[in-house]
């Protein structure tokens, strides 16, 4: 029961990593979508000078936003507190600003000449950081699930001794702190005591580990601190009216 919810708990760590890729893959398909349109309006656009008549803000704190309007003039028309779609911390009450726009309908402004940069640079950079995380998410999973592959496979078995089993305050899944068995084992031949920490248990093991147990530690001979607490092997209990 235990090995079944070490299984299920890796992948649900697995789902939430390839879920950090997805999202980021999505914030930099729509930055890049985004970044193609606009660059494709402002490349037939017309190029004129506005100046910027009011900014308004709204909200405030981390909320706070912006509304910056502008006024120009094309083909002898006056077109006044026209609406930008972006704003940055540079622009100011009668500065005068490059903006762009369409001929047949130039009471719009369809950008800034660097607005479709800042598109790009959230929606891209926050679907980069995204991705980044999910990648650095699954290669930790992929290194530790080898590690412990190549432990079981290759490492020496030492026979420690359980000497707590509490809970991980740090973790909490469902509502639920995992628990955490911790053992020792002291070398025969040096007198060395060495201590060890299970990975997160999920599943009760009330009736399968506790305390003066003895369990098995997969460890690398030439370094004892990559190792692996079988915590997964039926702990077998014998009781005795001898």
């Amino acid at each position: 029961m235990v090995k079944k919810r070490k299984k299920t708990v890796d992948i649900v760590y697995l789902i939430l990593a390839l879920v950090f890729c997805f999202l980021g893959l999505n914030f930099m398909i729509i930055g890049a979508t985004v970044f193609g349109t606009m660059h494709g309006k402002m490349k037939d656009a017309i190029e004129i000078e506005a100046t910027i008549t009011d900014i308004s803000y709204m909200g405030g704190g981390a909320n706070n936003s912006h509304n910056v309007y502008v006024s120009y003039e094309f083909e002898g028309q006056q077109y006044d507190y026209v609406r930008l779609n972006t704003y940055t911390s540079s622009m100011h009450e009668g500065d005068t600003i490059t903006v762009y726009i369409d001929d047949n309908n130039p009471g719009e402004v369809i950008g800034t000449g660097w607005s479709e940069f800042i598109f790009l640079g959230i929606f891209g950079g926050t679907g980069l950081v995204f991705f980044a995380i999910g990648l650095i998410f699954v290669a930790l999973i992929v290194k530790k699930n080898r590690k412990i592959k190549w432990l079981l496979e290759n490492g020496q078995v030492i026979h420690g001794t359980v000497t707590e089993i509490d809970f991980n305050p740090c973790v909490h899944v469902n509502g639920r702190h995992p628990r955490v068995v911790y053992c020792s084992y002291q070398d025969p031949g040096t007198g060395m005591i060495y201590q060890f920490k299970s990975r997160n248990i999920y599943d009760s093991i009330t009736n399968c580990i506790a305390i003066g147990d003895s369990i098995d530690i997969y460890v690398d001979p030439a370094n004892y601190a990559s190792n692996y607490v079988d915590v997964d092997k039926p702990m077998e209990r014998i009781v005795s009216y001898a």
